[in-house]
């Protein structure tokens, strides 16, 4: 969705995602970025028995109805929706796949899933609360090496050093 401005963040409402509930929304996740004009724009991610129940009400007013939900659940958070697009994983041809999704009040399950066993470390999206996206991909790896060697740092190339200190 768009919204006229980013009110979240004016509210300094930040976060991954910056909402979160076991109700039809599921996760608000802001994606404003440098938006040009200063609209606002974040996603709702709606997965397992919330995503079908969606999906089995009229396509013409599903998204208005999750919009409206939230508004009552978290009101004054977001201003006017100026535009709302729709887009189901499911319904898409060559994307159906499977990723973990942890239930509310689930973040228990990623510090066993991180814990090592012996010399075995674990890494995936699944294993942080950023499940299904390829930041919790990265973010696992890097834990992983720091588990494996806590002397592990990024790589920082000299030419970049320079620059940020020019």
């Amino acid at each position: 969705m768009q919204t006229k401005s980013p009110s979240w963040l004016a509210k300094a409402v930040h976060g991954w995602p910056k909402a979160g509930s076991d109700r039809s929304w599921e996760r608000l996740i802001d994606i404003t970025g440098n938006e040009p004009g200063g609209f606002g724009n974040a996603f709702f991610y709606i997965t397992g028995v919330n995503a079908a129940n969606l999906l089995a009400q009229p396509e013409t007013t599903r998204a208005q109805g999750v919009i409206d939900e939230f508004t009552r659940d978290i009101p004054g958070l977001i201003d006017e929706v100026i535009t709302v697009k729709e887009f189901v994983w499911s319904h898409q041809p060559w994307i159906r796949a499977a990723y973990a999704m942890l239930p509310v009040g689930g973040a228990w399950m990623i510090d066993a899933w991180t814990r090592p066993e012996g010399r075995i470390h674990f890494a995936g999206d699944f294993t942080t609360l950023k499940s299904g996206w390829v930041e919790g991909a990265i973010e696992s790896g890097i834990r992983a090496a720091r588990q494996i060697d806590p002397a592990a740092r990024a790589e920082v190339r000299a030419h970049l050093i320079r620059k940020i200190g020019s």
